[in-house]
C-alpha cells in the first residue's frame, strides 16, 4: 500500500498538489508532452522509454485486475469456496499491485531525470 500512495503523490502533477490515478491515456498524453517541449532527441527518447515502461506495466496489472475481477466473481457466487479463497485471490492482487507500483516508480525517477524542472513544469501544467 506504501508504494500506492508514494506514486499517488508523485504522480499529482507538476507540483505535486493534486492527487491522481495513473493511467495509459495518461502516460500517452504525457509522451505527447514531452515530444513537445523537450527539444534534444536523446532526452525525448529516454523520457518516452521510461513512459513506455510504465504503460506496459500498468497494462500487465490491469489483465490481472480483469482476471482477479472475473476469478472473484465465480467465487462470490460459488457460497461453498468460503472466504479464504477470496482472500488469497485479494493477497495475490495486492502483491501484484505493490510490484507494479515499485516498477512504475523506479520509472518516474528516470522520467525525471532525463528531463529538466522547468521542462517537467511544462509538461505537466498544460495551459
Amino acid at each position: 500500500m506504501f508504494w500506492a500512495l508514494l506514486a499517488l503523490y508523485f504522480f499529482g502533477g507538476a507540483a505535486g498538489s493534486g492527487v491522481g490515478i495513473l493511467t495509459e491515456s495518461m502516460i500517452d498524453h504525457t509522451a505527447e508532452r514531452v515530444e513537445v517541449v523537450v527539444v534534444d532527441a536523446k532526452r525525448v527518447q529516454k523520457a518516452v522509454e521510461a513512459l513506455g515502461v510504465m504503460k506496459h506495466e500498468l497494462g500487465i496489472f490491469n489483465e490481472k485486475l480483469i482476471k482477479s475481477d472475473q476469478a472473484m466473481r465465480v467465487l462470490y457466487k460459488d457460497h461453498s469456496a468460503g472466504a479464504n479463497r477470496m482472500l488469497t485471490n485479494l493477497k495475490a492482487l495486492d502483491v501484484d499491485w505493490e510490484l507494479a507500483q515499485k516498477n512504475i516508480i523506479e520509472q518516474h525517477f528516470e522520467l525525471k531525470k532525463s528531463i529538466s524542472k522547468k521542462e517537467w513544469v511544462e509538461i505537466f501544467t498544460e495551459k
